[in-house]
This record gives C-alpha cells, structure tokens and sequence, in this order.
C-alpha cells in the first residue's frame, strides 16, 4: 500500500509540473531583472527574445520585417525603461545593458528606415546618432554613447563587450538572433567573441601580416594584453596555424581593414565587403 501511494504521488507530481511549469521559471514570481516581476514582464521579454529569433539570420537584420512589428520592439523597450539597473547583479547589469543598447540601435534605424544607406545617416553635423539622447534608461533620456562607454566599458572592462554590441553595419559584429540572458552572459560573451575573431571577413592572415577589424584599433585600450593575443586566446585551429607560420616565433604586423558602415539589411545584403588596407 505504501509503494502504491508513492507512485500516486510520484504521478501527482508530474502532472503538476507539466501544468504549471518548474518552481524555478519566471512564472513561480522569480524577476528576470529587477523591477520585472510581473507576468506580462515575463512574456514581453520572451516575445522580443522570439522576435530577434524571426528577423535576424546570418547576422544580417531583416528590418522590413521587424517595421512591420515596432509594437513589439516598443513594448521591450518601455519593459527595460521600467527596469530598476541600480539593484542589478553585476551579471544582470551586463546583459541587460547589451540587450538596451542593441534594441535601442533597431528602434533608432527603423526611425529613417527604408529610407537610409548607414546608421551614419542618422543625425546631424553636429550629433551622431550614438550622441543622441533617446534611450529610456531608469527614469532619464540617455545615449548609445552613454550605455556603452560610460556603463558597458567602464564598469566591466571586458573586450568581449565589443563583439556583442552592434551598430546596424555590415562590418559590425552580427546581431545575436536572442537576447543576451543573466545566467548566460558570460558564455554568450564568449561565443560572440570567438564567432568574431574567426570570421575570416573580420580576421585573417595575408602575406605574413594579420588583418583585423578596425574595431581592435578604435579600442585598443581596451586589449589590454594587446590585439594579436587576445585573438590567440580564441582563434580556431586554422586560423592558429596561419598565425604561428606567419610569425614564426615573433610578433605579427598588424593591419587594419576599412569598416563598411553600410546598413546590415537582409533586403541589402549584396552590399558592401570588407577588404585589406
């Protein structure tokens, strides 16, 4: 009788859990950030994570599909307006300002969309569209500029960074086609990282020399242990093998490659290269 009323309750378990889900998902009340813990909260952040998932694919944007759905791009935006970053776990902070930084990007191109080339379209002689004040951020009007530089930067101070952010240009590190996540952050981070460096558009060896994104010149500050480290620590076994013939033991010369700022479009996506210079 007593093995009976195990399995009874073993069963009873199982339907429960395939009702309402595992005591640890965001519907049990657990907050995915801070000032969101409501369960609309919860569906409006795994409706944009789904919306990325439709209109991003090989890195590239397919932003005629994404103006026909800014109500959702809105709402995920007005979600992390109403998010509380002070109280934020350094992982939570991290994630969350990336996510910020790239949906705010989408809603700034869709702005102009169809009707621009390049992000550098966007404002004027004396502003640049990562200058303009139109990010709502913890109750105040904020940059691209500032979530990057004054946030991203200088409170993490991790390269990875560079790769995961992205600028709507051909030459950008790609979109992720899902949002960076709390609890996969760091992982992310390092995928966004190493997918970049082995990219052989982004980074290659010619000629005995390493071509690299200009991304590694504008921050070299930030690669602290210098550009062609930082791309050992996560090349790929051909790309490994191209630098260590080059090298034979010594440093490489580095070469810079011209960034195409052309727009990331889908619909465009016969335009632009990258090439040496």
């Amino acid at each position: 009788m007593r093995s009976k009323t195990k399995r009874i309750f073993a069963v009873a378990a199982a339907l429960f859990v395939l009702a309402y889900g595992h005591a640890d998902a965001g519907s049990a009340g657990k907050p995915i950030l801070p000032g969101l813990d409501s369960p609309q909260a919860e569906r409006t952040w795994n409706d944009f994570d789904a919306l990325l998932g439709e209109v991003v694919r090989g890195g590239l944007v397919d932003y005629a599909t994404l103006a026909g759905e800014t109500a959702r791009l809105d709402a995920f935006l007005a979600l992390l307006a109403s998010a509380r970053p002070e109280e934020m776990s350094a992982e939570q902070s991290l994630a969350f300002h990336i996510d910020l930084y790239n949906a705010a990007t989408l809603h700034l191109i869709l702005t102009r969309y169809p009707d621009l080339k390049s992000i550098k379209d966007i404002g004027s002689w004396f502003e640049s569209p990562w200058s303009i004040e139109f990010v709502n951020y913890a109750g105040r009007k904020v940059s691209l500029d500032y979530i990057e530089h004054e946030v991203l930067r200088r409170r993490f101070a991790d390269p990875r960074i560079h790769f995961a952010l992205n600028c709507s240009a051909v030459s950008c590190p790609p979109l992720r086609a899902e949002l960076y996540a709390p609890d996969r952050v760091d992982g992310q981070l390092d995928d966004a990282a190493r997918a970049f460096v082995n990219d052989p558009d982004a980074v290659f060896v010619r000629d005995g020399e390493l071509f690299l994104s200009r991304i590694f010149r504008w921050y070299a500050e930030d690669f602290a242990q210098g550009a062609e480290a930082f791309v050992r620590g996560l090349a790929g076994p051909e790309l490994l093998r191209a630098m260590d013939q080059a090298s034979e033991g010594g440093t490489l010369r580095l070469r810079y490659l011209p960034y195409d700022w052309s727009l990331n479009d889908l619909g465009r996506s016969g335009s632009g290269s990258r090439g040496a210079q």
